[in-house]
């Protein structure tokens, strides 16, 4: 059946993508009805789990055959999203279920009901890496079938800011929902202090918020963009582990620095639109200790990897004072460098917090940016337009004052010697980065 269902999705996503939909979705089965049943043995299934009775045995047998009822689910809600939209609530919010006396949740001793958590919650955050990696799945597919934007009441302006034109009791169920599935992948994601979760549960974490940041349903709701922003904080730490102790998964490190990617904005959408920062990664940079994590993998950057030996960037993981980030992962290093050029396009105003512990200050970054622009690679003094580019254009959008005298001196004789550079390109991207001024 899951695979039916997948095959309905690649099919009507490959008309849709030669203009041979028809922009309505069939209804070849009855999909609530589906969901129902998928639901009625999702629970069953924790159910038999759950009972004091259940053999280990019995317990391997069930939790292999939900991995495979929520792929199911997640083949559903891809193959019929908008009939899924309305099914929601049955697999991401709270419910009251019948009390089984051989299963362990808490009885409520007045109705007979247990106060029970959403479902693909529970799955998170229980059983074994592939089953809270199926119902991550499950959630994702969930969530890109629902339209948030419209339930949430979002508007775009050509500004780049976002407004928002109500609320409603659906919207706040929604945001509730969300908070909790984001409370989840956080405790998921990080066991503890010290142990990490596998790669395919952080992988699939970063996917999730990505599509939530993307949907921005946080002006509606400061609860919710905390929550994603306490996600946020628990990748960051993932990073410094990743980078400081645990060089053999590079592959993680590059995904979660794209989560933070997505999240800073900075870019144009095909609609011509600046797409804004967003609230959760606004309040993770209001944080000094973030702040002080980019400044860290900005470090990095600048450094000449022949200067910097792999033993100089590790600690125990486990301490932000340790020595600064090392890697030579070509992935790793252009993820971060996107990600510090859109924070210093979106947010200009990090070096002017005044914070002199995590390295921000104009004085060090003009320092840092005009080392790379003297250097004889020409990969590096692009580096260095880029970052100057990139902090001109947020000062000209975001912050009232003229440019200022240290940005005239840091750069303009600097950009003005790049003009007779030996590099086309780098006499182009100069000319450019000047007329900013």
């Amino acid at each position: 059946f899951s695979d039916i269902l997948d095959a309905v999705y690649f099919i009507d996503r490959g008309n849709k993508a030669r203009g041979r939909g028809s922009g309505k979705e069939a209804t070849d089965i009855n999909v609530a009805s589906t969901a129902r049943r998928i639901r009625t043995l999702l629970e069953r299934s924790g159910n038999i789990e759950g009972r004091r009775d259940a053999t280990d045995s019995t317990r391997t047998s069930i939790s292999n055959l939900r991995i495979d009822i929520l792929r199911l689910l997640s083949s559903l809600a891809r193959a019929y999203p908008k009939a899924m939209a309305g099914q929601w609530a049955f697999f991401l919010e709270e419910t009251m279920l019948a009390y089984d006396p051989l299963s362990s949740p808490l009885k409520s001793a007045s109705s007979g009901l247990t106060a029970s958590s959403p479902l693909l919650v529970t799955f998170i955050q229980s059983g074994d890496s592939k089953g809270k990696v199926a119902a991550m799945e499950a959630g994702r597919a969930l969530i890109c079938a629902l339209p948030l934007k419209l339930w949430f009441g979002l508007g775009s302006r050509r500004d780049g800011r976002r407004t928002f034109t109500g609320t409603t009791s659906l919207a706040s169920r929604v945001a509730k929902a969300l908070g909790q599935l984001l409370a989840a992948l956080k405790s998921a994601v990080l066991v503890s202090t010290e142990q990490i979760s596998s790669d395919e549960i952080v992988i699939e974490a970063c996917t999730i918020v990505e599509v939530v940041i993307q949907t921005e349903p946080f002006l509606y709701d400061a609860t919710l963009a905390l929550a994603l922003t306490d996600l946020l904080d628990t990748l960051r730490m993932l990073i410094i582990k990743q980078l400081s102790k645990s060089p053999s998964r590079d592959t993680v490190a590059v995904v979660i620095i794209r989560a933070f990617v997505k999240g800073t904005g900075g870019t144009i959408n095909p609609k011509g639109d600046l797409i804004p920062l967003s609230k959760p990664v606004e309040e993770w940079l209001s944080r000094a200790e973030n702040r002080k994590f980019l400044f860290r993998l900005f470090s990095m950057l600048v450094k000449p990897l022949d200067e910097m030996l792999p033993s100089s960037g590790c600690g125990d993981g486990n301490n932000e004072d340790d020595n600064f980030l090392f890697t030579s992962n070509v992935s790793i290093r252009e993820e971060a460098g996107t990600l510090l050029m859109l924070v210093l396009r979106m947010a200009p105003s990090i070096l002017g917090f005044g914070d002199v512990d995590s390295g921000w200050t104009p004085h060090v970054f003009s320092s840092a940016v005009q080392s790379l622009l003297g250097d004889i690679d020409p990969k590096r003094r692009q580096l260095g337009l880029q970052f100057v580019r990139h902090y001109v254009q947020g000062r000209n959008d975001f912050l009232s004052e003229e440019i200022s005298p240290f940005v005239c001196e840091a750069f303009g004789s600097v950009l003005l010697r790049a003009l007779g550079d030996t590099n086309a390109g780098i006499r182009s991207s100069s000319a450019a980065t000047y007329g900013l001024f």
